[in-house]
């Protein structure tokens, strides 16, 4: 994940918004609301449970703002709490129980053949096709940096579960990625 410095309007906008002005804060809602609903959909797909984790996840940010130390790190720890607040939701919604899987490095092993063959858009759509346990494990780890045990005490499984998640959907994603490859072969 790459992190994408301030400008230095938004770290005044940050400041302000650290001393509870409201017009700061509105403005950093506006900045970040549509990127962070963005995160929030990844793990809710009922639109309206994003946009609870999203108002939840501001308010508890806006509550907490004045504990942040250095604004460069604002984005990841708005994100991260995004991500909190979705997995809360979740948990709350009484989300089915995740079964675990193991993983060896989906990252690295798929990277150069997601950049030859698949967009950005293509891979969240494959991602989307993934069953919801295994989708949210994929997320947590290879998009958020996520570690296992971070992500087994999230989503309150075991660490071998985690583990076994990630591994059953680099799986999948590869069985998706050879056959939409197979298919584009047999086009041409």
């Amino acid at each position: 994940m790459k992190i994408r410095s301030l400008f230095n309007d938004e770290r005044q906008i940050i400041r302000a918004a650290q001393k509870n002005e409201a017009l700061a804060q509105e403005q950093l809602f506006g900045i970040y609301a549509p990127k962070m609903m963005a995160v929030c959909r990844w793990y809710l797909t009922e639109k309206t449970l994003a946009e609870d984790a999203l108002l939840q996840g501001f308010y508890k940010a806006f509550s907490r703002l004045e504990q942040l130390e250095d604004l460069e790190k604002f984005l990841p720890w708005l994100r991260r709490i995004m991500v909190n607040e979705s997995l809360t939701l979740l948990r709350h919604q009484k989300a089915k129980r995740f079964v675990n899987i193991e993983l060896v490095d989906f990252a690295l092993e798929t990277s150069e053949t997601i950049d030859n063959h698949l967009s950005h858009l293509d891979l969240d759509q494959l991602v989307n096709q993934l069953p919801q346990s295994q989708r949210m494990v994929f997320r947590l780890f290879v998009v958020e940096g996520f570690s296992h045990k971070e992500i087994a005490q999230k989503l309150d499984i075991t660490l071998i579960h985690s583990k076994v998640l990630l591994s059953r959907a680099r799986k999948n994603l590869q069985q998706y990625l050879n056959t939409d490859t197979h298919h584009e072969s047999q086009r041409i």
